[in-house]
Formats: C-alpha cells, structure tokens, sequence
C-alpha cells in the first residue's frame, strides 16, 4: 500500500515556488510521487489568510496555489467537520516565549 502524507503549508508553499528552504530528497520525493502528498484544506485557509495580513509574500493566489497542486497530483485531504472540531483541542506552539502561530496537540 502506497504511504500518505500531509504536507505543511510552508512545505507546500517552497515546493511550489521552488525555493531552496526545502531539502532537496523532499523536493525529489513529491515530484517524483514517491507517495502520496495532500495538505488540509484548512492549509489553503492559512495561506489566504497569512497573505491577507502580509505575513507572507508568496506569488501564487489561492487558485493559482490549487492548480499548480493539482498538476503536482497533491490532493487536498478534508474529513467534513470533524475536522475543524479538532481546533478545541490544540493549543498554539510556544518557542522561545514567543508564540509561533501553528498548532501543537496538547489539552
């Protein structure tokens, strides 16, 4: 059976535009369909949300994002509200006193 991953906005993001933050053998393993690659819809949330706020500069709309996806044969994984109920349970990541803005399980 063929492994599934979910990857991290930011992961899709420099995949996307090619930037060299991403190590290489990841950038290999999603062109070249080593498994297969999804990121939540609530990824696509993010990014429109971060780029509204000028918290990051990407060159792609969310549409854009979508269709360079697909032509990558990244899926978009959404499992319905079950989904979003998880948000109650996950608090935000603390580093160095600072809050960084993603998600950690924890409650």
């Amino acid at each position: 059976m063929n492994q599934k991953y979910i990857l991290d906005t930011h992961v899709l993001l420099w995949f996307l535009e090619n930037n060299s933050r991403l190590p290489e053998n990841i950038r290999e393993n999603i062109e070249y369909m080593q498994y297969e690659y999804y990121i939540s819809y609530l990824s696509l949330v993010e990014i429109d949300n971060l780029k509204k706020l000028n918290k990051i500069n990407t060159k792609f709309s969310v549409n854009e994002t979508i269709e360079k996806m697909k032509k990558s044969y990244i899926g978009v994984y959404y499992n319905g509200l079950d989904e979003i109920k998880i948000l109650d349970s996950l608090e935000m990541k603390t580093i160095n006193k600072k809050t960084h803005g993603d998600y950690i399980e924890g409650g």
